[in-house]
């Protein structure tokens, strides 16, 4: 049976080395591969500089598998934020239940980052915490008052644009 990396980037290239070094048959999807699969070799170099290979088989999708996989490993960005932004923290303050990844740009990088909220500084985590707690109140407050009949304005929205 074959253990099937998808994302072929240096996180899945490291996942797919450790399982071939380690016996595995692996087959890595690589998104810029258009043909069908082929044998390759991946590679770690130790700061010593000796390097350990192993053989693996990329594809461009799973399909180009002839048989089902045993493993799959999932080693997306995208998919990795997907499954983090399910976790979720309980403020006792508040009593709010919310997210515990959250998004930030940092001006000096002119980047977004992401950041568990449990591994910031408790005062930085509870300021977050009642300006989303507000931010929750003008919403429902928001949505109450779209719903109303005699606002004139149920169920709809205003686009502006600038």
């Amino acid at each position: 049976m074959t253990d099937l990396v998808v994302g072929g980037g240096a996180v899945g290239t490291l996942i797919a080395w450790a399982l071939a070094t380690g016996g595995r048959d692996v087959a890595i999807v690589r998104r810029a591969k258009t043909d069908g699969p082929s044998q390759a070799e991946v590679a770690l170099v130790d700061p010593a500089g000796s390097r350990r290979a192993a053989r693996v088989t990329e594809v461009a999708q799973p399909d180009d598998l002839p048989a089902a996989p045993e493993l799959i490993a999932f080693a997306k960005k995208m998919k990795a934020r997907q499954f983090a932004r399910m976790l979720e923290f309980e403020d006792e303050e508040s009593g709010l239940r919310i997210k515990r990844l959250w998004s930030f740009y940092d001006r000096r990088r002119a980047r977004r980052y992401y950041a568990d909220i449990l591994e910031m500084p408790e005062d930085q985590r509870k300021r977050l915490i009642r300006q989303y707690a507000r931010f929750v109140k003008q919403l429902r407050a928001v949505r109450k008052a779209m719903g109303l009949p005699q606002s004139g304005h149920a169920g709809a929205f205003c686009f502006l644009s600038g």
